[in-house]
């Protein structure tokens, strides 16, 4: 029996070139397995030697979730800085803008008195700088919450009114003929508490014209 590299072999059924051929086959094997060794040992990635064989063993779960972590800071910065949302964004915002003045609007709308409460409004004239309302309530009867801009009341009979405002407030108001009375832009809800009708006339001021002259005075 004679041992090489570990490896026992018999020769002496076999002739001497086949002894010679096996152990140079055993002494190859060997070294072989020996590089693979050194290569599993020195790699940064980990592995296994399987029948002479390298394998790659799965990536560390670190590792796995660092390669992770920095493909999704890639894909958030592309997003971030992507051109076409860039320009997107401002036509947004300013859609929302004008959307939100629409919405704020609309409730001073609905709430011209001469819609939401015709029986007691009607216009007696109307141009670019202001409107005329003549204004008729009768004993007892009370209007909706209406909204009115900066206005000049002239009160034609006497009367008693209590005006009842958003906030839940109330103001007494008794009302003389002759008298007038200028109003900032309210919202109220005006109740006739006498026996007797009352009529006025409101001037309301369109585009600010009548606040910007009362401060000019």
């Amino acid at each position: 029996m004679v041992e090489a590299a570990g490896i026992e072999v018999g020769y002496s059924k076999l002739s001497a070139n086949e002894q010679h051929a096996r152990i140079g086959r055993h002494l190859a094997r060997a070294s072989r397995s020996e590089q693979t060794d050194d290569v599993a040992t020195s790699s940064d990635l980990p592995l296994k030697v399987f029948s002479g064989r390298r394998r790659f063993v799965d990536p560390p779960i670190a590792h796995q979730h660092e390669e992770h972590t920095t493909r999704y800071d890639r894909e958030m910065i592309h997003r971030e800085f992507d051109p076409r949302k860039e320009t997107f964004m401002p036509r947004l915002g300013l859609v929302t803008a004008i959307f939100g003045v629409l919405v704020l609007a609309l409730p001073v709308l609905a709430q011209d008195p001469v819609k939401v409460d015709p029986k007691h409004y009607k216009v007696e004239f109307e141009n670019d700088q202001v409107r005329v309302l003549r204004v008729q309530y009768g004993p007892h009867e009370k209007s909706v919450m209406h909204h009115h801009p900066d206005t000049f009341a002239v009160f034609l009979t006497d009367g008693h009114a209590v005006f009842h405002l958003q906030d839940g407030k109330t103001i007494d108001a008794p009302i003389k003929a002759g008298t007038t009375q200028w109003s900032g832009a309210t919202m109220h809800d005006p109740e006739n508490v006498g026996d007797s009708p009352f009529e006025l006339l409101v001037i309301e001021m369109k585009h600010g014209a009548g606040a910007a002259k009362n401060k000019s005075k």
